[in-house]
């Protein structure tokens, strides 16, 4: 049907597709069920064009249900259990290039009525004052967010606003996140200077990027 204007009939220039058709045959939906070779140059050029594409990355972000409490003790360490993630939307055949953990919570509390308190003691890998992850089969716990010692100072009988705080340890991989799957937290021999330190309103997020091939 031709295309009018203010009642002028337009004339498009279809050189580029008639070249196109001249190429790869006339354009219609049984054209496309042919087989793809390579040594056509222009059906190569689309081919790199699709492969480029599925290689590209893509990021998303997958949060836990909220916890309402996680509290240090200030006399002895504690492995606190923290809310657990859910990652189900990755698309088939997903690979997890690289992947890192969120910690989330909306108030930091300290309860010692009269001293200051905060975090007692730096990460040790593996071993404390960390935060975890692992999946539900159950695998084995990973470290994925590190603290320093004296993280979190506050005032006494304080209570402040939250914040995010972003892993820079890459938790992608066998073993560790590399599908659609629950994965488990915990803090690991958390320890503050004084009872207690409270983190309230707790949220675990996993960010992932992944690409299709």
């Amino acid at each position: 049907m031709p295309l009018y204007l203010d009642g002028v009939e337009q004339n498009p220039d279809t050189s580029g597709v008639d070249a196109l058709e001249a190429a790869i045959g006339t354009i219609t939906s049984s054209a496309a069920t042919g087989a793809v070779t390579s040594t056509d140059v222009v059906m190569a050029y689309i081919k790199q064009l699709v492969t480029n594409q599925l290689r590209g990355l893509y990021v998303m972000d997958f949060w836990s249900d909220v916890q309402e409490e996680i509290q240090l003790d200030g006399d002895s360490a504690g492995t606190e259990t923290m809310p657990s993630v859910t990652v189900a939307d990755l698309p088939t055949g997903a690979v997890v290039v690289r992947a890192i953990a969120l910690l989330k919570f909306r108030i930091v509390e300290n309860t010692a009525a009269a001293t200051a308190n905060k975090l007692d003691g730096a990460t040790v890998a593996n071993t404390s004052q960390v935060i975890q992850i692992r999946d539900d089969t159950p695998g084995t716990y990973t470290d994925c967010i590190n603290f320093v010692d004296d993280q979190f100072g506050i005032a006494a009988a304080t209570r402040e606003g939250g914040d995010v705080i972003i892993g820079s340890i890459d938790i992608a991989g066998s073993g560790k996140v590399d599908a659609n799957d629950t994965y488990n937290f915990q803090w690991l021999l958390g320890l503050a200077d004084e009872d207690y330190l409270q983190f309230n309103d707790v949220q675990t997020g996993i960010r992932i990027w992944y690409s299709l091939e």
